[in-house]
């Protein structure tokens, strides 16, 4: 769930998780710490009323409850979290606490970690399939920003009216390998499937003249006369 790709151009999604430590400013530091390098976005609340509170109005996607949380039980908190949303909760506790850590397991949370921890600890204990299938899903060059699962292309931080399907999956395959050549032969795999020869060399080309047009003044694509088309930025 926590996805350690960066985040993205203004106004084009993140692909950063962010995750919420409810407990003491020196677990929030060390959490933070850990993962900033990776740029993950980290907050923090001392208390557990205002861990919940903000849970409920930012709602994030994994959620650290450590020991030392005040005003409440770790286990409460957990149990509250997992109650009123499906956060990825993890508990962190100190060395030789194994019935506090059971309790937690129990009350919802999904691993539990031992002070002091590391950035590879907090990896080990989240998994992670989601993100890295997430960052496949978006691909960058320059300030042109695809996303295949919301089927969107950004430009320069702002979204663009989405392009046609064929045009789309035109840039897609040209994003792949930008600033790579793209032969005809895989244009046509990539946009009409494997199946039978596919369309004509013309018909490529009058897509790729359209999707010239629409991106007009931020890239170029080139075509390698015997070779196929490269993406190109101007």
């Amino acid at each position: 769930m926590l996805d350690i790709s960066g985040i993205g151009p203004e106004g084009a999604p993140s692909c950063a998780v962010p995750v919420h430590v409810i407990g003491p400013a020196e677990d929030v530091e060390r959490v933070a710490g850990e993962l900033r390098c990776e740029g993950v976005e980290v907050s923090g609340s001392a208390s557990a009323l205002d861990g919940l509170v903000h849970f409920g109005e930012a709602r994030p996607e994994v959620v650290v409850v450590s020991s030392g949380v005040e005003d409440a039980g770790a286990v409460d908190v957990v149990t509250a979290l997992r109650r009123h949303g499906a956060p990825l909760v993890v508990g962190l506790v100190d060395p030789g606490d194994v019935a506090l850590a059971g309790r937690m397991v129990l009350a919802g949370a999904r691993s539990v970690l031992t002070r002091p921890f590391s950035g590879s600890d907090l990896w080990a204990a989240v998994p992670r399939p989601a993100a890295e299938l997430r960052q496949q899903a978006q691909l960058r060059h320059g300030p042109i920003v695809l996303d295949v699962d919301s089927y969107a292309v950004w430009i320069h931080g702002e979204r663009v009216p989405d392009p046609p399907g064929k045009e789309f999956e035109l840039l897609h395959a040209l994003l792949r390998r930008a600033p790579g050549v793209v032969g005809n032969d895989e244009l046509r795999a990539s946009l009409w499937g494997d199946a039978g020869e596919g369309p004509s060399d013309n018909t490529i080309a009058v897509h790729v003249a359209r999707l010239r047009h629409r991106l007009e003044g931020v890239a170029r694509i080139r075509r390698l006369r015997g070779r196929g088309y490269a993406l190109t930025l101007d």
